[in-house]
């Protein structure tokens, strides 16, 4: 679990970091970095859906049948607020 936690922290510094360094325009003009920003969103989602569904597993929240319901299952009992949930849904879904 501390490993992904810490993947996830680096992914999204080096987010953070492609975002001040390059604006659409830039992305538009190079597959390469357009491929390297969808690989970094696809694989910091990935992290996240695997600590949601580590923490549902950990802590019994119940039995998903998608990722989706690890996300709602850690908001119905407090962990996540409405906010972050339905910005957690949009990107699993």
């Amino acid at each position: 679990m501390l490993e992904r936690l810490k993947v996830l922290e680096e992914n999204i510094e080096e987010l953070l970091r492609f975002k001040e360094r390059y604006v659409l325009e830039d992305l538009l003009a190079d597959r390469s970095k357009e491929w390297a920003l969808r690989y970094g969103y696809i694989e910091t989602i990935q992290v996240i859906i695997d600590i949601a569904c580590h923490l549902v597993s950990r802590y019994n929240l119940g039995n998903p049948a998608t990722y989706s319901e690890c996300i709602d299952l850690l908001a119905k009992y407090g962990y996540l607020d409405e906010g972050l949930t339905k910005k957690l849904l949009g990107m699993v879904g």
